[in-house]
């Protein structure tokens, strides 16, 4: 991030959020960041990446998966999909 100009603390706030492996607590955590209106939404699992894409449409989701997204509902197609 450092090196798109972006530092921790000066002008960026990374906010993490656990469901310390209680995935019903996700959709909570997801529409707390949505209330904050944070620019983004990054998860590391679908489960996770779900309960972000229930809450908001409008704030991007970045999201790691082992699989395909589509397969896991993340994605109708595969339009504008970074890999």
């Amino acid at each position: 991030m450092k090196e798109a100009g972006y530092v921790e603390g000066e002008n960026v706030t990374v906010d993490y959020r656990w469901a310390e492996n209680q995935i019903d607590r996700l959709p909570e955590l997801a529409g707390a960041l949505v209330q904050r209106q944070v620019a983004v939404i990054v998860t590391a699992a679908p489960p996770a990446a779900l309960a972000a894409k229930a809450a908001t449409s409008k704030i991007p989701i970045v999201f790691g998966v082992g699989g395909d997204p589509i397969e896991v509902l993340l994605r109708a197609s595969t339009g504008r999909v970074a890999i």
